[in-house]
C-alpha cells in the first residue's frame, strides 16, 4: 500500500515556499496502516497520467494534492486530473481517499465525488484568517485534530519565514454546495479553512484551503495522511503491562488496515491516563482489545466510559486447552447510537416539526427529542422542543375547539412532556371532560391525562383499568392503555404501585395478544405502545422479565425496520418512534452479540466478500436500481397497452379487409382449380400443383396473420402442425442442443 503525492512541477520551480512535496512526504512517512508502514511517492507532472491510469485497481490507498497542484487548468497535472474524473470516483467508491490543499484562484475543482458533489475553493474574506476557533464538539471528537496527533495549537504549527507569517490563507472552502462535508476549521471571520466528508461514506476526502505544507504543519498533514489512508481507527488494541500476558488476538487485529496499536506506556490504568490522544481513542464507538482480563470487580473507569460511548471493549486470554480462548469484554447499549441517529435525521427537518400540523408525527418527535435530550444532555446537534420559544410559542395553538378525543389525548401527551404551562393543560383538560363518552375503557384514558397532568402516582389509573370488564377490554384499549403507561412511568418517570402495575400490563397483555400477528401488534406503532408497556413494568419489577418473552418477535420486528430504514427520509415519522420504543427497551433487553460481531473492522487489504457487509450494501443498492428499472418498464408496457388501446378501431379495419382479402384469395385459387378440371388434358399435371400452391400460401398467410395477432391461436397451430413446419422446429432445436447453448423454438 501507498500514498501518492501529486505536485506541479512548475509551482515547485516558482513558489518560493514551495518544497516540491517535502513536508507531505514527511508526514506520510509516520503513516501507520495497522502496525505496517505505508509506502510513499511524489508524482510530478507527466508521471500524474500514469498513475491515474487503473487507480482503482491498483495498490494507492490515498492521493494527496499538494498546494497549487491543480492551480493551472491547462497544466500537466490538471488536464489528467480532469480526463480521470470518472476513474478517481471509482477508486473513491472502492473505499480509498484524498485530500487536496490550498488551491490559489481555484473555483470547482476538476475532482467529483461519489456523491456528486466537486470540491470547490473561494477567495478568503479580508481579515484575520488564523484558525483559532474550532468548536468544542469538532475539537472533541473530529479525527483531524486528534488522531495520531493531538493538535494543541494551531497557530504555532502554521508559523513560517516570509508573507506568510502575516497571510494564513488566500483561499477558503466553499462548502454552500459540498453535500456531505463537514467544516473542521474555521477561521476568524467565519471562513471554512479545512472540511473532510461525512462518515457515512465509505470513501475519505479532505478539503484544506490553508497550504499546510508550505507552513510545514506536520501534525496536522499526518493527521489528514492517517485519515484519508485508513480512516479513524475501527479497532483499538492496548498492549498489556510488563506483568500482562499478551492477548492472543493482539497479533492478528494489530494488522488489520484499520487498527491502532497503543503504545503500552500510554494505556490507560485505574488511576492515570496519559495523553489527548489517548483520551480520545477511549471514547471511540470502535473495537478495544485490551491486555489484561476484564473482572466485574475490577473494572477500570476508562473502559466503562468507552463502552458507554458505543465502543466494544474486549480481552482474550489463553487457556489450558489450545483450542480454546477465554473471552471477557463490556458492551454499552445502542442509546447513543439511536439518539445520534434519531437528531441527525431531525436536523434537517426541524422548522418541518415546528410547524407539523398532523398530531401523530408531531407527538412521536416532540416525545423521542424530549426522551432522548434528557437521556443525553451533553449531546451535540440536538433540538430540544422543551428550551426552544418558537415551539414553546406554539403550543398555545395545539388546544383549539372543534378537536376530536384522539387528537386530545395525543396533545396531552405533548404538552405534558415539554412542561407546558397550568392554563394549557387545564385548556386540554376542560376539552377532555366535554368529549369523552361516558364508558369504562374513556374514563381510564380520562385517568391517564389527569395522572400526566397532575404529574400524580398512577394508582388511580390502574384502578380505573380494575373497572373495566373483559368483553370490554378490546385490543385497541388495551394497546392505547399500554402506549399511557409507557409514557407515565419512562416519559414522565411517575410511580406507582409495583404488584398492581405487573397485574395490569399482564392483563393487558392478555387481551391485546389478539391482535398480535408474525410479532406486530395491530402496526408498528401499536408493537412500540406494547414494547413501552411491557418495559415500564419490568423496570419496576426486575423479576417480571418474563414479561419480554410476549414481546421479542415485536421487538425483532422493530430492529428489522429500524434497520432498513433507518435512513429514509420518507419514513421519518415512523423510524422515530420505533429508535424511541428500541432505545427504551435496551434499558433492560439490550441486544448485545450483533454489537459484537458490527466491531470486527474488515482490513483494507481485503476485498470484497459475497456476505461482507459492503457486498451486501451494494447488492441492495443493485436491487434498488433494479427495482427502479422495473418500475420504468412496467410504466412504458402501460402506456404501449394505452397507444394500442387507442388504435384499437384501425387495428379491427386492417384485419377486417386482410380478412376479406384472404378470404377472396382463397376462393380465387378454390375456383381456378375447378376449372381446370373442364380441360381433362390438363388436369392431371396442373391439380397437384394448384393444390399445392394453394396450401402453402394459406398456410404461410394464416402464420403471418397470427404473427400480428389477428388469427386465432388454434389455426395457426394447425399450419404448423404439418411436415414441413415440423422438420424446421426440429433443425432449430438440434443446432441448439449442439452449440451447447438453450434453444427456443419458434412459434
Amino acid at each position: 500500500m501507498r500514498i501518492a503525492i501529486i505536485v506541479d512541477g512548475l509551482e515547485s520551480t516558482r513558489q518560493f515556499h514551495s518544497d516540491d512535496g517535502e513536508a507531505i512526504r514527511q508526514a506520510c512517512v509516520n503513516v501507520r496502516v495497522g502496525n505496517s508502514p505505508i509506502d510513499v511517492e511524489i508524482f510530478r507532472d507527466s508521471q500524474v497520467e500514469s498513475l491515474l491510469d487503473g487507480l482503482a485497481d491498483s495498490d494507492v490507498a490515498a492521493l494527496f494534492f499538494a498546494s497549487n497542484s491543480l492551480r493551472h487548468a491547462d497544466g500537466l497535472v490538471a488536464k489528467a486530473v480532469s480526463g480521470h474524473r470518472e476513474e478517481i470516483v471509482k477508486f473513491l467508491n472502492a473505499g480509498h481517499g484524498l485530500a487536496v490543499l490550498h488551491q490559489y484562484g481555484a473555483g470547482a475543482l476538476p475532482l467529483d465525488m461519489p456523491n456528486g458533489t466537486v470540491l470547490r475553493y473561494a477567495a478568503a474574506q479580508v481579515g484575520k484568517l488564523t484558525p483559532t476557533n474550532a468548536s468544542a464538539s469538532v475539537r472533541a471528537e473530529d479525527p483531524l485534530l486528534n488522531y495520531p496527533e493531538f493538535v494543541a495549537d494551531f497557530d504555532a504549527g502554521l508559523a513560517t519565514t516570509g508573507q506568510l507569517q502575516s497571510k494564513v490563507s488566500w483561499m477558503a472552502v466553499d462548502l454552500s454546495e459540498m453535500e456531505g462535508f463537514q467544516a473542521v476549521l474555521r477561521g476568524a471571520t467565519g471562513d471554512v479553512l479545512l472540511s473532510r466528508s461525512s462518515d457515512s461514506f465509505d470513501w475519505r476526502v479532505v478539503a484544506c484551503a490553508l497550504p499546510l505544507d508550505w507552513h510545514r504543519a506536520q501534525d496536522l498533514l499526518r493527521n489528514i495522511a492517517q485519515f484519508i489512508a485508513t480512516g479513524s481507527p475501527q479497532c483499538v488494541v492496548w498492549s498489556g503491562h510488563d506483568d500482562d500476558a499478551p492477548s492472543p488476538l493482539a497479533p492478528a487485529l494489530s494488522q488489520l488496515g484499520t487498527s491502532y496499536l497503543v503504545d503500552p506506556e500510554t494505556g490507560p490504568t485505574d488511576n492515570r491516563r496519559t495523553g489527548p490522544t489517548t483520551e480520545w481513542l477511549i471514547t471511540r464507538p470502535a473495537l478495544h482489545l485490551v491486555g489484561d482480563v476484564l473482572r466485574p470487580q475490577a473494572i477500570s473507569p476508562a473502559w466503562l466510559e468507552s463502552a458507554k460511548a458505543g465502543g466494544v471493549v474486549l480481552s482474550a486470554a489463553a487457556t489450558i486447552d489450545n483450542d480454546v480462548t477465554f473471552f471477557s469484554g463490556l458492551i454499552g447499549s445502542r442509546r447513543l447510537e439511536f439518539a445520534r441517529n434519531f437528531f441527525s435525521n431531525l436536523d434537517s427537518d426541524v422548522d418541518g416539526v415546528k410547524t407539523c400540523t398532523d398530531i401523530f408525527p408531531l407527538r412521536n418527535q416532540i416525545l423521542a427529542a424530549s426522551y432522548f435530550c434528557g437521556l443525553f444532555p451533553g449531546l451535540g446537534n440536538v433540538w430540544n422542543p422543551q428550551t426552544d420559544p418558537l415551539f414553546s410559542a406554539r403550543l398555545t395553538s395545539l388546544v383549539y375547539p372543534g378537536m376530536t378525543m384522539t387528537s386530545v389525548l395525543a396533545t396531552v401527551q405533548i404538552l405534558t412532556s415539554v412542561a407546558a404551562s397550568p392554563r394549557i393543560l387545564h385548556s386540554a383538560q376542560g376539552l377532555l371532560a366535554t368529549l369523552a363518552p361516558d364508558d369504562p375503557g374513556t374514563g381510564a384514558l380520562i385517568s391517564a391525562c389527569r395522572t400526566a397532568i397532575d404529574r400524580t402516582p398512577m394508582d388511580d389509573m390502574f384502578k380505573s383499568i380494575d373497572k373495566i370488564d373483559d368483553d370490554d377490554l378490546d385490543a385497541p384499549l388495551a394497546i392505547r392503555l399500554l402506549d399511557w403507561i409507557g409514557f407515565l412511568k419512562l416519559g414522565l418517570h411517575l410511580d406507582g404501585n409495583k404488584d398492581d402495575l405487573h397485574a395490569v400490563v399482564t392483563r393487558l397483555i392478555g387481551c391485546a395478544a389478539t391482535s398480535e400477528r408474525d410479532g406486530l401488534w395491530m402496526s408498528l406503532e401499536g408493537t412500540t405502545s406494547v414494547v413501552l408497556g411491557v418495559v415500564a413494568a419490568v423496570t419496576a419489577r426486575p423479576d417480571a422479565i418474563e414479561l419480554l418473552d410476549r414481546t421479542a418477535k415485536g421487538l425483532m420486528a422493530l430492529r428489522q425496520e429500524y434497520a432498513q430504514n433507518r435512513s429514509n427520509p420518507s419514513e421519518t415519522d415512523v423510524i422515530t418512534r420505533v429508535s424511541h420504543a428500541l432505545s427504551i427497551a435496551e434499558q433492560v433487553a439490550p441486544l448485545v452479540i450483533d454489537r459484537i460481531a458490527e466491531a470486527v473492522p474488515r482490513s483494507t487489504y481485503a476485498r470484497s466478500r459475497p456476505d461482507s457487509p459492503e457486498t451486501q450494501e451494494q447488492s441492495g443498492r443493485q436491487a434498488d436500481i433494479l427495482s427502479v428499472r422495473n418500475r420504468e418498464v412496467n410504466a412504458a408496457l402501460v402506456q404501449s397497452r394505452q397507444s394500442l388501446a387507442a388504435r384499437a378501431p384501425i387495428w379491427i379495419l386492417g384485419a377486417l379487409f386482410v380478412w376479406v382479402l384472404v378470404c377472396g384469395t382463397m376462393i380465387w385459387l378454390g375456383f381456378l382449380a375447378g376449372q381446370i378440371w373442364r380441360w381433362p388434358t390438363l388436369a392431371p399435371f396442373l391439380t397437384a400443383p394448384v393444390a399445392f400452391i394453394w396450401f402453402w400460401l394459406a398456410t404461410r398467410v394464416i402464420w403471418a396473420m397470427e404473427r400480428f395477432e389477428i388469427v386465432p391461436r388454434w389455426l395457426s397451430r394447425l399450419s404448423r402442425a404439418f411436415p414441413k413446419f415440423t422438420a424446421r422446429a426440429k433443425s432449430v432445436t438440434t443446432i441448439a442442443a449442439n452449440d451447447g447453448t438453450p434453444g427456443r423454438l419458434p412459434r
